[in-house]
């Protein structure tokens, strides 16, 4: 088994392979069909430019929307590496989920040669393969695990104390960063304190417990959601509000450090609007929860009917900011998780039909 990965998949997408995917590339290149958008696949490509100032490289990421447009050119990838592999009289199987391959074949050679032809075909379409993640094995069981679950399947015991659990999942964290295993047990974490009393002792060491969690976020932004639900829970242990204010403000000092946290202010930003709503959070959303005026993106582009809508409408609950508790509600931290269900629901039917070519 060969495994492989596309070096910033969603980043390197160049917006016309999108006409090419759908209309192949010479049909699309074609110079009547090259400002022809009657082809739904310029238009996409047009609309795509023109979120981005024009640039023809990249794509949005984080959307089901971006996901299905990205799907569409790898899946023209998949069309042409298994036109070009046809004669090469090679048994294999390859399984391809978004931008992550496994190539099973009967011999190490044959696998390299399909290496070979995939990578031809991904700088065709403008992509790079990730050397860094490329791993080739002979053991098929353990070889299609993860390195993360491997780990935490030798590893997994866990604790009744509460900061000895979050260590336990902290120290995953460093291991795996961002892994799939490290936010089922976030999750789980989540679920078992919103359920659990605190004894005096856990009460007293709160600021550690919570430090623990504001580091494991600092290095896995992937759980952000998640530890900043744990942390709404473990402050609502806390009556002084000199001593509550003093800890968002460590906290807030700490992600300061980090860049491009304007998804992380989201939640930081609901994390304190009943404690002080007048902390400032960088970021274009934030800034509409505090002015119903700000501006979310620029909208010129768009036809007068469809600008006018975007400019003006208003969904920001005014009512319901004012009836939040410092504390998730059992609602708030239901949603969080059914976010995580809804993506594993998709991802293991998606795994399982494995996009077989």
């Amino acid at each position: 088994m060969l495994q492989l990965d596309i070096t910033d998949c969603y980043g390197s997408i160049y917006t016309h392979s999108i006409a090419w995917s759908l209309h192949d590339k010479k049909e699309a290149k074609k110079i009547e069909n090259r400002n022809n958008f009657n082809l739904i696949g310029n238009k996409i490509d047009k609309f795509i430019r023109n979120m981005s100032n024009g640039q023809t490289n990249g794509i949005p990421q984080g959307s089901v929307l971006m996901d299905f447009i990205a799907e569409i050119v790898l899946g023209y990838g998949d069309l042409l590496l298994s036109e070009r592999l046809e004669n090469l009289g090679i048994d294999y199987k390859i399984l391809r989920y978004r931008d992550d391959y496994r190539i099973y074949t009967n011999s190490q050679n044959d696998s390299t040669k399909i290496a070979k032809e995939l990578s031809v075909i991904l700088s065709f379409l403008n992509f790079k393969l990730n050397s860094s993640k490329t791993i080739s094995t002979d053991d098929l069981i353990l070889g299609s695990l993860k390195k993360d679950k491997i780990f935490w399947l030798n590893n997994k015991q866990r604790s009744d104390n509460i900061q000895k659990r979050l260590l336990q999942i902290y120290s995953l964290g460093q291991l795996h960063p961002n892994s799939g295993s490290l936010y089922k047990e976030v999750k789980d974490f989540l679920k078992w304190i919103q359920k659990k009393q605190l004894n005096q002792f856990e009460k007293k060491n709160i600021d550690v417990l919570i430090s623990i969690v504001v580091n494991l976020a600092y290095n896995n932004p992937r759980v952000y959601s998640l530890v900043i639900a744990i942390i709404s829970i473990l402050l609502s242990y806390i009556n002084e509000n000199k001593k509550l204010e003093t800890i968002i403000q460590s906290i807030k000092l700490k992600f300061d450090q980090q860049p491009n946290t304007e998804y992380l202010n989201i939640w930081l930003q609901r994390l304190t609007l009943n404690i002080n709503p007048n902390y400032n959070f960088s970021g274009k959303l934030c800034n509409k929860v505090i002015d119903d005026n700000a501006s979310l993106w620029n909208s010129d582009w768009l036809n007068k009917k469809f600008k006018n809508l975007v400019d003006n409408c208003k969904f920001i609950d005014r009512e319901l900011i004012e009836k939040l508790e410092t504390k998730f509600s059992k609602e708030e931290i239901t949603k969080i998780g059914n976010i995580f269900e809804y993506n594993l629901k998709i991802d293991k039917e998606y795994f399982e039909d494995g996009l077989p070519f």
